[in-house]
């Protein structure tokens, strides 16, 4: 009885060599909008949390998923031009397991990044206002006694 209980454990992901030489290829080759929205992403940088990058779910390969917010952050350029059905078809997979799907056009990275950082961190279900406030009392209580 005890291994029918160890598999009914919350499956992951099926990742097959095919899935997984994707999802390096799509790593290599990041977009510019990609990088940037990684350069806020990584290493825990926005609100401590933790992003994975062309993370492969079910059928789909996402941006960037937060596993412990259930999110997945979207970026939409050039390559989802004409392809509103395939991008609905992805959105209801993820939200039928229960992820939350925060879209960005890649125009609104280049034009405020740091607006799309907010957008994720509502998306997380941070309060960005008192993420501020933390954030700056840490800032100033780093700063070195005057002389």
């Amino acid at each position: 009885m005890r291994g029918q209980n160890s598999n009914m454990a919350r499956q992951l992901p099926i990742r097959n060599a095919l899935a997984q030489q994707r999802v390096k290829d799509l790593r290599l080759g990041q977009a510019p909008a990609e990088q940037l929205v990684w350069s806020l992403l990584r290493n825990r940088q926005l609100a401590g949390l933790k992003f994975r990058r062309q993370f492969p779910i079910g059928p789909f390969i996402a941006d960037f998923y937060c596993h412990e917010a259930k999110l997945v952050v979207e970026l939409d350029g050039e390559s989802h031009d004409g392809r509103a059905q395939v991008d609905a078809d992805r959105t209801r997979y993820l939200e039928a397991h229960e992820l939350h799907v925060f879209r960005v056009a890649n125009a609104d990275v280049y034009a405020d990044l740091e607006a799309v950082a907010h957008g994720i961190m509502k998306a997380a279900g941070i309060d960005v206002e008192k993420w501020l406030v933390e954030r700056s009392e840490r800032v100033i209580d780093r700063k070195p006694p005057s002389p």
